[in-house]
């Protein structure tokens, strides 16, 4: 039977305790403002020229990520996450995600501060 030091027990404790804030860290925010990204980019080359179809194709191109991003409520998990939240923002500074994302990019940069 394998016996551990203390030091070895405390050390791992203490890096258990680590927020998640490391770069190389999965970061779903990341993940959604990319997907938002992808929804405009399909929007911009593929959206019918008529309003109605128009609006219809926002709601499967860049619609459903939009959401996600209104209704984001946990900050960042990585440096990366919170500079993509706030370049988002100023790439559209009209955006309806304004207030979720500057909280999320707070909320990381409060917490690794």
């Amino acid at each position: 039977m394998s016996t551990i030091s203390r030091r070895t027990l405390l050390g791992s404790i203490a890096v258990a305790s680590i927020p998640i804030s490391s770069d190389a860290a999965h970061d779903p925010l990341v993940d959604a403002i990319a997907a938002y990204r992808a929804g405009m980019k399909d929007y911009d080359l593929n959206a019918p020229h008529d309003n109605d179809a128009a609006d219809a194709y926002a709601d499967i191109s860049y619609r459903p990520p939009m959401l996600v991003l209104d209704e984001w409520s946990q900050p960042a998990r990585s440096r990366q996450g919170a500079i993509e939240a706030l370049r988002l923002l100023a790439e559209e500074p009209d955006c309806t995600f304004t207030d979720s994302m500057i909280a999320a990019a707070l909320g990381y940069l409060e917490a690794t501060a």
